[in-house]
């Protein structure tokens, strides 16, 4: 059996962006506190979100429903 070595959290960042910016599905990428890292275009696209406004907003502070589901 083959083990592989886990990413460093830089490249796993930068993997998980590079997901984001080539995905025709709408994604966001969360902190470990909740907050969007980023977002696809066509997330943005389906919500009529710009791109530049939505990192760094807590979403589940956004829509009280999904916080109330996480605990936040």
């Amino acid at each position: 059996m083959e083990f592989m070595t886990p990413l460093r959290p830089d490249a796993a960042a930068s993997l998980a962006l590079a997901l984001i910016e080539s995905s025709q599905a709408p994604l966001l990428v969360f902190s470990d506190r909740f907050l969007v890292i980023s977002a696809s275009a066509s997330f943005c696209s389906a919500f009529g979100i710009d791109s530049r406004t939505i990192e760094g907003i807590a979403l589940a502070k956004q829509f009280k429903p999904l916080g109330i589901l996480l605990h936040i």
